[in-house]
Parts: C-alpha cells; sequence; structure tokens
C-alpha cells in the first residue's frame, strides 16, 4: 500500500504522540492537530486522505469540525473516522450523523485503528 496522508486530531498531547508514532511506524503519513481549529488549519494547508478525529474537544470539538469539512465541497470528501470514547450506539450515530464516515470507541488497539483505516481506503479512489 502506498502510505497515505492521514491527519490525527486530539486534544490530549500523548494519545496524539502515541497515535503518531505507531502510524508513522506502520508507514502512514502523519500531520497532527492539537484541537478542532488546528485541524481545519491542517486540512487547508496539508489535504490529508483521511483525518482521524477525536469527538470531545474543548472550544471546537470534532462534531463541529466534521460538520464543517462536510459541508464543504473543496473537503468534504475527506474520509473521517471519528475515534472517540464516546461509546454508546446513540454515540456512534450522532458521530456519523455529523459527518463521520466511521467510527472506532476508545481504547482501541493500532490493529483496530489500521482496519477502519483500511475500510476507509478501499471504497475511495484517489
Amino acid at each position: 500500500m502506498t502510505p497515505q496522508k492521514i491527519l490525527i486530531v486530539d486534544n490530549e498531547a500523548q494519545i496524539l504522540a502515541r497515535l503518531s508514532h505507531l502510524l508513522t511506524a506502520s508507514g502512514w503519513n502523519v500531520i497532527t492537530a492539537i484541537n478542532g481549529k488546528d485541524a481545519l488549519e491542517k486540512v487547508k494547508t496539508s489535504r490529508p486522505d483521511a483525518i482521524v478525529l477525536d469527538m470531545i474537544m474543548p472550544e471546537m470539538d470534532g462534531f463541529q469540525v466534521a460538520r464543517s469539512l462536510k459541508s464543504d465541497p473543496d473537503y468534504r470528501r475527506i474520509p473521517i473516522l471519528a475515534a472517540t470514547s464516546l461509546s454508546t450506539r446513540a454515540d456512534r450515530e450522532r458521530c456519523l450523523a455529523a459527518g463521520c464516515d466511521d467510527y472506532v470507541a476508545k481504547p482501541f488497539t493500532v490493529e483496530q485503528l489500521q482496519q477502519r483505516l483500511a475500510v476507509l481506503f478501499a471504497d475511495r479512489v484517489f
């Protein structure tokens, strides 16, 4: 597989660093953002192939980020994977309704994350 550019968004620096390290070690090109506003800027400047998005963040949460991106014709085709501690069926539906293309509940393994990303990329033509 050709390395894809992934934007990881999480307001917890330790989680961000760990995910970045694990995905980079697995061959992904990783960009990080520490909050929703930073994520929107990184999308504009880096044009990632997919986004791993924490949904619970201060100021601008993942729901707002997803809705903003999916309402913009320039970015709506970028797949978004909600990676969140929200773990009920209703939470999953809320993430998908906000525009996320898939969902994984924290805590998750790197294998689970890679599997969800593979599903997102399987349906895409770049």
